[in-house]
């Protein structure tokens, strides 16, 4: 009966491998969870997904994560020969050395020393291995990554201080756009859905700053090439931390952030040049290209969105403050039919008007001609998609002139009979009149080729 047992879990769990990703993953996070070995294998041999993060109940890991935090070493071995990255990231950015120091597994720190694993990777906190084997008491550990750590010197061989290297790290004083997060957790609301400018200053080890709009709030340390710092912005309403590691020129800030509450991400920074060209005013007629996923209570508002691509929209822009709204109402989104936003540099961040449903970003690009970005829900739904417009011409061939007009339709249930007649069209800048008959007028107005 043992046998049969064993034989039916084995069978489950290839068929989980052939039933789609979710289930594959979960037979391997599993199998390395019973240390099972020879499922392991077969589950490998028939395509199992080896680096894909599991769910709450494997710890948000990978499965070598996994045979590292378990303690099996032949499992971690097996899924290092068939290929597992050995630097592959969890959600708050460990490896699995990361955890072997943490735990103090001797054996398990040199097999993955010994694959290549990064020695001095960072972890959303700043943390290296190093750190967290002394921060949690495992000697031998610590003492090992240490000597592996130190350079190879023989003889007299002076080691050089790399204090000196520290203080030639350039100051990161400057304006920066940060790159689009990405968003964890649940219920999260801010930056993941958005681009932000951020001015950055550097006094000593102090890091202070603000957004463009003067309303965010930045601080915190800097040692060595590692920045620390508190976020707040009146968007972001739980506030957040983050880490960055600076490159050598000060150009890059790349790193990640957590709220007080469930969300992290990634978050990089890029400078921008000071001497840079100004991008023209985003005033205009544009048309819409328009994307969308989720589901469940936004399936209405995907609709409406899928109904926006190909619209035309016309912003305005005063000052730092945009303005818009989609030309065709019928085809507009119904819980809303205005757009406003904030300009910060070359990005614009809105949302839209009426219960704030929906926030996002675009980028500009020089000529104001492309705005590129990402429309997101709100709070819970998760529904998001990409939001594009491009510029139209304002320039047209003038419609002044002569045309026969056709008419024909119905009355009271009743066709009507198929009348023509000229009209004379004069059009004064997107307005028209036209004139027919001895008395007849119409009024319009051009909104792009319409």
């Amino acid at each position: 009966m043992k046998h049969l047992a064993l034989l039916l879990t084995i069978i489950s769990m290839l068929v989980m491998v052939d039933a789609g990703a979710s289930t594959k993953d979960f037979a391997l996070h599993q199998a390395v969870l019973d240390q099972d070995i020879q499922l392991v294998r077969k589950l490998l041999s028939r395509g199992a997904a080896i680096d894909v993060i599991g769910s709450r109940k494997y710890g948000y890991g990978s499965a070598l994560h996994l045979a590292v935090r378990e303690d099996h070493v032949d499992i971690a071995k097996l899924l290092l020969d068939r290929g597992a990255q050995v630097d592959v990231l969890d959600p708050d950015d460990f490896t699995p050395l990361h955890n072997a120091a943490w735990n103090g597994n001797f054996e398990m720190t040199e097999l993955l020393l010994a694959a290549g694993a990064d020695i001095e990777a960072s972890t959303y906190d700043g943390d290296t291995p190093l750190t967290l084997a002394q921060n949690n008491d495992q000697p031998q550990v610590a003492e090992f990554i240490q000597e592996k750590l130190q350079p190879a010197v023989s003889g007299d061989t002076k080691i050089e201080s790399t204090a000196a290297s520290d203080s030639t790290v350039i100051d990161i004083t400057g304006t920066y756009v940060s790159s689009v997060l990405t968003k964890y957790g649940h219920n999260v609301g801010g930056p993941q859905h958005r681009k932000i400018i951020l001015l950055l200053e550097q006094h000593g080890d102090t890091i202070t700053g603000t957004d463009s709009s003067g309303k965010a709030d930045v601080g915190g340390t800097r040692t060595g090439d590692t920045i620390k710092i508190e976020f707040w912005a009146p968007f972001w309403s739980y506030g957040a931390d983050a880490v960055w590691k600076v490159n050598a020129d000060g150009t890059q800030l790349e790193g990640s952030w957590k709220d007080k509450h469930t969300g992290y991400g990634k978050w990089n920074l890029t400078k921008v040049e000071s001497d840079a060209a100004p991008i023209p005013d985003i005033s205009g007629t544009y048309i819409a290209e328009t994307t969308g996923s989720g589901s469940g209570q936004n399936h209405e508002l995907l609709k409406d969105f899928k109904k926006l691509n190909g619209k035309l929209m016309v912003l305005k822009q005063t000052g730092n403050t945009i303005t818009g709204i989609a030309k065709s109402q019928s085809d507009w989104i119904p819980r809303a039919s205005e757009i406003k936003g904030t300009r910060e540099e070359n990005i614009i961040n809105f949302y839209i008007l009426k219960g704030n449903e929906i926030i996002g970003s675009w980028e500009i690009n020089a000529d104001a001609t492309k705005l590129e970005g990402k429309w997101f829900t709100n709070g819970a739904g998760g529904a998001s998609g990409k939001w594009n417009l491009t510029k139209i011409e304002a320039k047209a061939p003038s419609l002044t002139g002569t045309y026969i007009a056709v008419l024909s339709g119905k009355k009271l249930g009743q066709a009507m009979s198929e009348s023509k007649f000229e009209v004379r069209i004069v059009q004064n800048a997107n307005q028209l009149i036209g004139l027919f008959g001895n008395n007849g007028r119409v009024y319009g107005d051009i909104e792009g080729n319409k």
